[in-house]
């Protein structure tokens, strides 16, 4: 059985005290499945561990590292340190990844392909054994992520080989900006704690964190609510109807417009505007018996801007950047400001990903909210809409609860919408799902096939 031991150590520099923690990951042995995988080529897997399947390189085992950094520390440096190595005898014809492909579709053919480049070489793949690691935040908590190759494949030679233990050192150094800026958004809620108590590896550390437990201390007139919409002036008192029922349910809501938010807070555009309004709140209300959970934004780009963010695309041919991916994470989650380099390029990471900056330095990816977007433009339309809402939340109907539709758009020439949608279909084993994908239904019919769905299932 796999087996995470937690120690802890301490040494003392001139001057500072710099603490290190160290963190013990052990792996069982693995297993290789001759022959069963693509083209009969070899599986490794390890007990309790996932897949790193990257299109067209070896596809091995990895674990999954969060570890909670204690309060108002900050990372100076992090070894990753193997220990007993283990060759396993034999030849090994290692599966390539294949690529991303929808699951449900039987008209898509699969072309896996080995990287020529990466299984021509005499080396270790991966060559570390580790992935570049990012701090997160959430709801003031700090987290470490990164992942842990403990198998290595060497190509040319069909080796094999696995490291029965693999050690992390952090060493970390006290930071008062950092508690400053954790204690800002820091919940103590019973939600909350228990929230990331299931992120991470080292629970015990949660602890350390009530030293930054504050009291609510305002100096806005405005009072704390659960729930927010944030929408135009001439579509307010229509969602308002919707506030007036969350508040009949028991929640304190209210609409706030984008007049008085772009009239109230500063930002280089309207978007930081808006974010920075729903990190005011947030951080405002954090201790108060009512601290902001929800945040609608209500309408579509024209009355909410949409915050275009780094991606990495193709043509079916080159890669390339595309700056501009509608990306509403941004409003939800809430550190740093998604733009470190100050290029005007949000959201960038790890240059191994196609951006400039060092992992994690950009993308706070861990959201303290929850934000959802009501697409509508007019008043009709939301109207429309919230009649819907209404309806089912007041009247849900068992029937309509278990139907679903999943839509999946051509991006591009190899990238199918229908993937992703696949990939949670998992987390709905109750659903009866309704799959309407590209390239197997021309655009026009996909339209026509969605408005019939939505009619035959109001």
């Amino acid at each position: 059985m796999k087996k995470i031991i937690f120690l802890a150590t301490f040494f003392f520099c001139i001057s500072a005290v710099a603490e290190v923690i160290t963190f013990d990951y052990s792996f069982q042995r693995p297993t290789v499945e001759k022959g069963k995988s693509v083209g009969g080529s070899d599986r490794i897997s390890i007990q309790d561990l996932k897949e790193w399947a990257e299109p067209g390189k070896p596809v091995l085992p990895f674990k999954s590292v969060d570890i909670l950094i204690p309060y108002g520390k900050k990372v100076m440096d992090i070894k990753f340190i193997p220990q007993e190595a283990e060759t396993i005898k034999g030849y090994y014809d290692i599966a390539p990844g294949s690529p991303i492909a929808p699951t449900f579709s039987s008209n898509v053919k699969i072309n896996t392909v080995k990287n020529p480049k990466i299984y021509s070489q005499s080396f270790p793949y991966p060559s570390k054994i580790s992935s570049p690691y990012t701090v997160q935040r959430v709801s003031g908590y700090d987290i470490l992520i990164c992942r842990l190759y403990p198998a290595q494949y060497i190509p040319t030679e069909g080796k094999l080989f696995y490291y029965k233990n693999i050690t992390i050192e952090i060493t970390l150094s006290d930071n008062f900006t950092i508690a400053d800026e954790q204690r800002k958004m820091l919940l103590s809620n019973n939600q909350t704690l228990a929230r990331v108590r299931n992120m991470v590896d080292n629970k015990n550390t949660l602890s350390s964190y009530s030293s930054g437990f504050g009291t609510f201390n305002s100096k806005s007139s405005t009072p704390p609510y659960d729930y927010i919409i944030i929408t135009n002036a001439a579509l307010k008192d229509s969602f308002q109807r919707v506030v007036n029922w969350k508040i009949s349910k028991g929640l304190e809501a209210r609409v706030f417009t984008t007049d008085s938010i772009y009239a109230n807070f500063s930002g280089v555009d309207n978007q930081t505007k808006i974010r920075n309004f729903i990190k005011d709140c947030y951080t405002t209300w954090s201790a108060t018996a009512h601290p902001l959970k929800w945040v609608v934004l209500g309408g579509d780009e024209d009355v909410i801007p949409i915050r275009g963010c780094f991606g990495w695309s193709t043509d079916g041919t080159i890669g390339f950047v595309d700056s501009t991916m509608p990306c509403d994470l941004y409003y939800s989650a809430l550190d740093g400001n998604w733009d470190a380099d100050g290029d005007g390029v949000y959201g960038e990471g790890d240059v191994s990903g196609g951006g400039t900056g060092t992992a994690g330095e950009e993308a706070d990816l861990l959201s303290e909210i929850a934000v959802g977007r009501v697409t509508v433009d007019t008043p009709e339309e939301a109207h429309n809409y919230i009649n819907k809402l209404l309806h089912y939340e007041s009247a849900p109907d068992a029937n309509y609860l278990n139907q679903a539709l999943f839509v999946g758009e051509q991006l591009d020439p190899s990238t199918t919408g229908g993937t992703k949608k696949d990939g949670v279909a998992y987390l709905m084993p109750q659903c009866n799902i309704t799959r309407l994908y590209e390239p197997e239904m021309v655009t026009g019919i996909v339209h026509d096939s969605i408005e019939s769905c939505l009619n035959a299932n109001p």
